[in-house]
């Protein structure tokens, strides 16, 4: 349930983006930054097409990110969140 949310939550920011930055565009700026889910689009696109994805965003300007710290972000995740099953799951009386 709380993977459920935290997904539905994140497609939110990724897809409504544009209209959460008028009001708070700080916050949306540093959302696109830290959550994978523009990064993971922005891969996919330098991979399928050879550009990156360019998000512009009221308020903000543009968010344009080369596919180096895109890859650095989802690496960051995937190592995190393999970190974080480790450490929840690492008491044998579990199993």
């Amino acid at each position: 349930v709380i993977a459920i949310v935290a997904v539905t939550v994140e497609q939110l920011v990724f897809n409504f983006g544009p209209v959460f930055s008028v009001k708070a565009p700080g916050l949306v700026s540093f959302l696109y930054h830290v959550l994978p889910g523009y990064h993971l689009a922005n891969l996919g696109s330098w991979i399928s097409t050879g550009t990156g994805i360019e998000a512009t965003l009221p308020r903000v300007g543009t968010i344009a990110l080369s596919w180096q710290v895109s890859a650095a972000a989802a690496v960051a995740w995937i190592v995190g969140l393999a970190a974080l099953t480790f450490v929840t799951f690492r008491r044998q009386d579990l199993n």
